[in-house]
C-alpha cells in the first residue's frame, strides 16, 4: 500500500513529483522494521549489512586496539570495565569526541579536526597505563595517529554500505523509499514520511506485547487523556520527531483491529485520511487497480 500511495501521488501530484527529497519509512527498531515489516527485506541484503552501529563498531575497534597494548591477552568487556573504572571523566570524554569525529566525517567536514579525539585516545592509554604496569606508552603518538585514519577509513565505508542497506525497493511499483529508525532521522527534511507501528521497546515482535503507537494516538485523538506516563510522554516526542520531517506526506501503519469503527471515525473528524489496507486487497482481487482506488480515498 505504501508503495502504491507513492506511486499515485507522483502521477498525481505535480508538487510532490518535483520534489527531490526523499521519501522515509520510519520505526522505533529497525530489527522491528526487517522481522515485520519487510519480511524479505533480509533477502534484499547480504548478512554483513545485519551487524553493529557505526558507534559501537568503532568503539569496538578502539578497545581491540587498547587491548593490543597491554601485555596479555584479555577480554574486550574487562578492558572496557578496566577504561571505564580507571580513567573516569577521560573515558567520557573519548566517547563525546568519538561521536562527534563519527557526525563530522559522515557530514563530509571540508576541515576535520581530529586533535580533541587523538588526545582523548591518548589521555585514556595513559590514565591507563598509571593503573595498570603492563599498558605500554612506546610511540603512544603515532599509535594514535594510525588508529585515528583507521577509524576514519571505517566510518567512511560504513556510510557507503548505509547509503544502500537503507534502500528499499518495490519490484511493482519501482518506487525507492529509504529505511531507518526515528533517531536516525532527527534534523533532516523529508518529501513524505511513514510511521510504523512499534510492539515492543527492543523491537522484537510477541504476540502478548500491545501495539505502542496505536494508544498513544487513542490517548491524543480518541480519549483526550491529560495526563500521561512516562512512557507515553517519549513516544509522543517519538512521534513527533517523526511526523515532523516531511513537507508533503505524514503518515501512520496501524492495525486495523485496534480501533473500532466509531473511532476510525473521530479519527477522520480531526482530519485524518483512512486507508484500509484489506479493502485495497480486496479491490486488486476484483480487478480494480490501485490508481482507481487511490483516486477515490486521497484528496489531493
Amino acid at each position: 500500500g505504501l508503495f502504491y500511495a507513492y506511486d499515485f501521488l507522483v502521477a498525481n501530484s505535480e508538487d510532490f513529483s518535483k520534489n527531490t527529497k526523499k521519501d522515509y519509512l520510519v520505526c522505533q527498531h529497525k530489527k522491528q522494521i526487517r522481522a515485520y515489516y519487510f519480511k524479505d527485506y533480509s533477502n534484499q541484503q547480504s548478512p554483513k549489512k545485519l551487524r553493529k552501529s557505526l558507534g559501537e563498531t568503532c568503539h569496538f575497534n578502539v578497545i581491540k586496539r587498547i587491548n593490543g597494548r597491554i601485555i596479555g591477552k584479555r577480554n574486550l568487556n574487562e578492558v572496557e570495565e578496566l577504561l571505564k573504572f580507571h580513567t573516569g571523566q577521560a573515558f567520557e570524554n573519548y566517547r563525546i569526541y568519538l561521536a562527534k569525529m563519527i557526525k563530522s566525517v559522515i557530514s563530509k567536514e571540508e576541515e576535520l579536526n581530529t586533535d580533541k579525539f587523538k588526545n582523548a585516545i591518548k589521555n585514556i592509554v595513559i590514565e591507563l597505563s598509571k593503573k595498570i604496569d603492563m599498558v605500554s606508552n612506546k610511540d603512544i603518538v603515532g599509535w594514535v595517529n594510525n588508529l585515528v585514519k583507521e577509524l576514519i577509513q571505517e566510518i567512511k565505508r560504513f556510510s557507503l554500505d548505509t547509503e544502500q542497506v537503507n534502500l528499499f525497493k518495490d519490484s511493482f511499483t519501482q518506487s525507492t523509499i529509504n529505511v531507518g529508525t526515528i533517531h536516525s532521522v532527527k534534523g533532516e527534511t523529508h518529501r513524505s514520511t511513514l510511521l510504523v507501528e512499534s510492539f515492543h521497546p527492543k523491537g522484537f515482535i510477541t504476540e502478548e506485547k500491545q501495539p505502542q503507537i496505536s494508544q498513544v494516538i487513542r490517548s491524543i485523538f480518541i480519549n483526550e487523556e491529560v495526563e500521561f506516563n512516562f512512557e507515553k510522554k517519549y513516544l509522543i516526542k517519538q512521534i513527533y520527531v517523526a511526523l515532523s520531517r516531511p513537507t508533503y506526506l505524514a503518515a501512520i501503519a496501524l492495525p486495523l483491529a485496534e480501533f473500532s469503527q466509531n473511532e476510525i471515525e473521530k479519527l477522520k473528524d480531526f482530519g485524518f485520511q483512512i486507508l484500509n489496507l484489506e479493502e485495497l486487497d480486496n479491490c486488486l482481487n476484483r480487478g480494480i487497480t490501485y490508481q482507481e482506488w487511490l483516486s477515490s480515498k486521497i484528496e489531493l
